[in-house]
């Protein structure tokens, strides 16, 4: 009779401890360092401020003119958009040895001194795999820029509005700094002015940033 008792209470204790373990919620899983998980799957939302260096080619007329370019600006990721405003999108204009260009000379087109200073840009990206690690997106946007034209003393500055395009890659988007490659496309809704000639200066820049 003791012993039935002793094994029914043994029954009873051991499918309590059953339930009991049946009932408590599963572990949760190690997330994936920046990136929040839907389904199992890593989601990367959020911000990022970076910068990026590279060079541009600047279209004069039957001129190609090879700059170095640099800037920095902040992005937002959110599903498979981003929105991204940049600024001080330099792009440098070249050297030029006026020692031989004498006030006097007839004016010279090429030895003009251009630099392109975007001011502010603000585009809209769609990204093309939002919850994966490296990603390509596309998009485009309109900036602010200035054209600056120089030779000796002489400066004719244009501040106008420009439409851009752009595509890049981005690469590790789980690390705290993300990497990318882009190249951007711009044309202006404006034109300069030197002498008696006329500036349209279309552009295409290819920069290399970071971001954290």
């Amino acid at each position: 009779m003791l012993r039935n008792l002793v094994l029914v209470a043994a029954l009873l204790l051991f499918t309590a401890l059953a339930a009991e373990e049946t009932a408590q919620p599963a572990p949760a899983k190690k997330p994936v360092p920046g990136a929040e998980f839907d389904r199992d799957e890593p989601v990367y939302d959020g911000g990022m401020i970076y910068i990026k260096v590279g060079g541009a080619l600047l279209f004069d007329d039957r001129r190609v003119l090879p700059q170095p370019a640099f800037g920095f600006g902040y992005r937002y990721e959110q599903g498979d958009l981003g929105i991204d405003i940049s600024f001080f999108n330099e792009s440098l204009g070249p050297t030029i040895d006026h020692e031989d260009y004498k006030e006097d000379a007839p004016y010279d087109r090429n030895q003009l001194h251009i630099t392109l200073s975007r001011w502010v840009n603000l585009s809209f990206y769609w990204i093309a795999e939002p919850v994966s690690w490296h990603s390509f997106y596309v998009g485009g946007g309109a900036a602010i820029e200035t054209l600056d034209l120089e030779i000796l003393d002489d400066v004719s500055s244009q501040t106008g509005l420009s439409i851009t395009a752009a595509a890049g890659w981005e690469f590790l988007r789980e690390r705290k700094i993300t990497l990318f490659v882009q190249l951007e496309a711009t044309l202006p809704c404006y034109v300069g002015h030197f002498e008696n000639d006329t500036f349209w200066i279309p552009s295409f820049m290819f920069t290399v940033g970071a971001g954290f």
